[in-house]
């Protein structure tokens, strides 16, 4: 299909000409609205009887000639806020300054039976709604086993993390069966 410059011109004309056609029904037929519902009247208009030569043919002769004007359904109220995520409640009293990271990788050491890795402490935290980076805990882990809190079982190597447990305390048994 060919068109020329001429025929391009009247087509857009025509558009325009259309889309201002449709704006002014569209802004009658809101005064309308506002006017019904003002009024209380009846629910119906038939836009035949009102416009019989403004509307467009193809609209005339449609069947759909009634615009029926429903009242608005109240607004919905807004959905409630989602509930807060879950916290142990120790974690909480820990709060969130300078430091408190250490705090927590210590309270995840406490509860935590046996050799660790990393990634149970990770996991554990996780669970009681403290998230934490590998990296992070790593940090906090090299400083406790710098302190002698904790010990390092196993070094890891490639995908096998690195094994700690919890320092013997001074005077345990395990300090003196050691001795």
């Amino acid at each position: 299909m060919t068109l020329t410059l001429q025929q391009i011109e009247e087509r857009k004309e025509h558009l325009r000409q259309e889309i201002l056609e449709r704006e002014c029904l569209l802004a009658t037929l809101e005064v309308l609205r506002k006017h019904v519902a003002a009024s209380g009247g009846s629910k119906t208009i038939d836009l035949g009887t009102l416009f019989p030569g403004w509307l467009p043919e193809r609209e005339a002769a449609s069947p759909i000639r009634q615009v029926t004007l429903l009242e608005a359904a109240p607004q919905a109220l807004p959905p409630p806020p989602p509930p807060e995520p879950y916290i142990h409640p120790e974690l909480k009293k820990i709060g969130d300054w300078h430091g408190a990271n250490t705090m927590r990788v210590e309270w995840a050491i406490a509860r935590l039976t046996g050799d660790y890795t990393l990634q149970d402490i990770q996991a554990l935290l996780a669970r009681e709604g403290r998230h934490l980076q590998g990296a992070e805990i790593s940090v906090i882990l090299s400083r406790l086993k710098k302190r002698g809190k904790i010990v390092e079982i196993r070094p890891g190597i490639g995908r096998k993390p690195t094994i700690f447990r919890k320092a013997p305390e001074a005077g345990s048994s395990e300090t003196a069966a050691a001795a």
